[in-house]
């Protein structure tokens, strides 16, 4: 079923490699074509669009700095990568790292197995691309990379034999559902000149499309269409992961990723591992061995898990002291070891060991394959077993706990260190690619992923969405992804009670289409009632043992949904249907195989409905409903279904939709400080706001509807200070605002009486509440009257 693909929806810093290489000869791996050099101009480019960009030379690369610590997208412009550094290029795609291939650079996408994966080893000229000649290009599809355009948009890039793929070889590969034609020969739709590629097997987005970026000669000229397209593609090509992973290769691990990496016994074993953990949101690269320091503090900071597999070279105490002190200040650590006795192991893992005796944890003598138990952790989640190939057992002691046993014995064993968390296997070859489609070996490396990067997340979600391609691809994970919120995803019903029993959370969201889970209730009611916040979707609301929950979110079931039945909008104007995303549509249809499309509520005085059954707001016809004070909101419309984009945004609906509804969980809140009154004169008067946000982006205050103070909110409190004010009374507002576009606002009002020695002397400063000033003027004008009417008079 189709996911959600959103380009960039929220700001953020893009960085951007342009590979720049003078040398325009064909290296022997490449086809060739009539390739140029126009870093410098795409550079410009893309840099005028608001990206950092950095032009990177064969040295760079060969220096290994394309690395996803620094880079975010790298540009291949009309050339081709030299022989030496065309895998390191690939190792940054693999990393989890966006491509952006120009016309000629097909050459490396054919070489590498990128587009598509049967080329690896070959260029593909002739199988599944070649040189054609074409000027108009039309726009095949909607899409974030074409998002400035509409399907059927006709652009003139100059009659030149552009680099064409044929969409009917493409069409028959493995991956072929990934591909999304883009531009096309204007007439002949098989000729396809621009391609996306949200891969399933392995490795981060691709975009290819036409161009040149520099004037070659007066005929050839600089297309503004193409310049927005490649503009809009970066955007889209940007990863947003759940979690950044580095893997090190610097001590000469025995286990690696590919097979180009020198000086390891089995370079490739692990690239499964790798591949499998990239294509459900994770970035996965390489520390390489460098000059500067290998497992330093600096090189540590960008990533929220460190793998470490058995060494060839010594850890230093330096090393040691240095990982150490990174977990204890939040960072995950996940050790693949081997047995003490294990042949030709013995030095490694006496590495390994002192790199984890501070853990509480050591790798001890060994044992055959093995199928081992995982034991009730929240990082089970709908795993049950992992198959070892050989490895050993583990001793722990102080907080160190088992994971996953056999007859007593201890396999995997961990740690909640400092503000980190370590993971210990003494088998490393449960992740090999010999063994890790065994058992539940899959799910496990992706449960001690999470596990290991969610440290800190005050957020749990839970969905069980089957519908979509996997749980770490659902509309709701992708929202919370967007909008670089920390979580911990459940995905298994009976995990859900440990987990909401093992850990404090801040904020729940549940998305259950699909499992029942009632027994999570008693939980969730607590959670609730100790002022937490919850988003919930559930189809199966219509069961009793729900309506004290539903109280508590300021609604209770009335009725099935119709099913089929469209949802409408009652509030367009809501935050809900705005921030970030303004939706504009006043109603949804339907387009996902459920079979159940939710629940109907009534909906209390507390609570806001804001859409439902009807097509304008009826009792009992409420399907999404928000607590006014923000704390809840109740969905009992089935959102994951609506998989259609009906406002053409080239994003799907229902992305948006969750997109939305998380923002509003996460809008600022915002303290409400005592009313102030002083006299004129007197300092040290202030009001003090203390607004939080997750993320936070303005404020603004206005006085008596005026605003006197603006500007960038980093958090902190927000403080007007009084003293100058003179006597009167006043109304201050203030609002926080976060980068979604969600604010929250308070009213404090202001009374500054009159100071001494401002007053009449003998007289009050008030006379029936009215200053005694604005009496004795009021009461001297009336005298005035009276004096020149009886003068006329006379």
């Amino acid at each position: 079923m189709e996911t959600a693909t959103p380009a960039e929806i929220m700001p953020r810093n893009i960085r951007v490699g342009v590979y720049d290489e003078p040398n325009t000869t064909t290296p022997d791996w490449a086809y060739g074509g009539d390739v140029n050099n126009d870093s410098s101009d795409i550079g410009q480019i893309l840099e005028d669009a608001g990206y950092e960009v950095r032009l990177l030379t064969f040295q760079n690369l060969l220096d290994h700095e394309l690395v996803l610590s620094e880079f975010d997208v790298f540009v291949i412009p009309d050339n081709l990568l030299r022989e030496n550094v065309t895998m390191l290029a690939k190792s940054f795609w693999l990393s989890g790292g966006g491509i952006l291939s120009i016309d000629s650079a097909a050459n490396f996408l054919g070489y590498a197995g990128i587009i598509p994966y049967e080329s690896e080893g070959d260029h593909g000229y002739g199988t599944y691309w070649s040189h054609q000649s074409s000027d108009i290009q039309e726009v095949a599809n909607l899409h974030p990379a074409t998002k400035s355009f509409s399907v059927g948009d006709e652009i003139n890039i100059t009659s030149l034999f552009w680099s064409t793929f044929d969409w009917s070889a493409i069409s028959s590969t493995t991956e072929a559902s990934e591909y999304v034609k883009l531009l096309y020969a204007e007439g002949d739709s098989n000729k396809a000149t621009g391609i996306a590629y949200e891969p399933e097997l392995r490795g981060g987005r691709v975009v290819h499309l036409p161009g040149y970026a520099q004037n070659l000669d007066e005929d050839v000229f600089i297309v503004e269409e193409m310049e927005s397209m490649w503009i809009d593609a970066i955007e889209w090509l940007c990863p947003t992961p759940k979690s950044r992973i580095a893997f090190d290769i610097s001590h000469q691990p025995r286990l690696g990723f590919d097979p180009w990496d020198e000086g390891m016994s089995y370079p490739d074993y692990l690239v499964d591992f790798r591949d499998h953990l990239v294509t459900h949101s994770f970035t996965v690269e390489k520390i390489y061995p460098s000059s500067e320091g290998n497992l330093t503090e600096d090189n540590l900071a960008p990533y929220d898990t460190l793998i470490l597999t058995s060494p060839d070279y010594n850890y230093t105490n330096s090393e040691r002291s240095a990982v150490e002190g990174w977990v204890d200040a939040g960072g995950s650590l996940l050790v693949l070891g081997e047995a003490l006795d294990q042949i030709t192991f013995g030095k490694a893992t006496e590495q390994v060991n002192t790199m984890i005796n501070p853990f509480d944890m050591e790798i001890t003598e060994g044992v055959s394959s093995v199928t081992g138990d995982i034991l009730y952790h929240p990082i089970k989640d709908g795993a049950e077993t992992v198959q070892f190939a050989s490895g050993g057992y583990i001793n722990i002691t102080g907080d160190a706990f088992p994971l996953v046993t056999k007859d007593g014995n201890i396999h995997v064993a961990a740690t909640e260190y400092g503000g980190g968390r370590v993971v210990v296997s003494a088998d490393m070859n449960w992740a090999d690619k010999n063994n890790f489609a065994s058992e539940d070996n899959e799910v496990w490396a992706l449960n001690i992923a999470n596990w290991l990067g969610s440290v800190g997340a005050d957020t749990l979600l839970y969905c069980d969405d089957v519908m979509a391609d996997d749980f770490y691809e659902t509309p709701a994970a992708k929202a919370l992804n967007e909008l670089r919120i920390d979580y911990f995803l459940v995905t298994y019903d009976l995990n859900l009670n440990l987990t909401l029993d093992e850990y404090e959370w801040e904020h729940v969201i549940i998305d259950a289409p699909n499992r029942f889970i009632d027994e999570s209730i008693p939980y969730l009611i607590e959670h609730v009632e100790n002022d937490g916040y919850l988003a919930m979707h559930s189809f199966d609301f219509d069961y009793p043992d729900y309506e004290p929950l539903l109280n508590l979110m300021g609604v209770s079931y009335a009725d099935d949904y119709p099913l089929g039945d469209d949802f409408y909008v009652w509030d367009q104007d809501h935050p809900v249907y705005v921030n970030p995303i303004d939706l504009g549509e006043t109603s949804f249809s339907i387009s996902g195989p459920y079979g159940d499309d939710g629940d109907l509520f009534h909906v209390f005085d507390n609570a806001t409905a804001l859409g439902g059954s009807s097509s304008l707001p009826q009792n009992n016809k409420c399907a999404l409903a928000v607590r006014k004070d923000r704390k809840t909101i109740a969905m009992g419309y089935i959102f994951d279904q609506i998989v259609g984009d009906s406002d053409d945004s080239a994003y799907l609906d229902s992305f948006e939709l969750w997109l939305n509804v998380v923002a509003h969980l996460f809008a600022p809140t915002i303290d409400s400080p005592a009313d102030v009154s002083f006299t004129e004169g007197e300092t040290g008067n202030s009001i003090t706001w203390n607004p939080v946000s997750y993320h936070p982006a303005e404020y603004v205050v206005k006085r008596n509807g005026t605003i006197v103070d603006s500007g960038s909110w980093d958090g902190g409190p927000i403080e007007v200070n009084l003293d100058t004010l003179e006597a009167a009374n006043y109304t201050y507002v203030v609002t926080a605002i976060d980068w979604t576009g969600n604010k929250a606002s308070d009213v404090v009002f202001v009374e500054v009486e009159t100071g001494p020695g401002g007053g009449i002397p003998g007289l009050p400063d008030k006379i029936f509440g009215i200053d005694t000033w604005i009496v004795l003027v009021a009461v001297g004008a009336v005298v005035l009257i009276l004096i020149i009417v009886l003068a006329r008079r006379k």
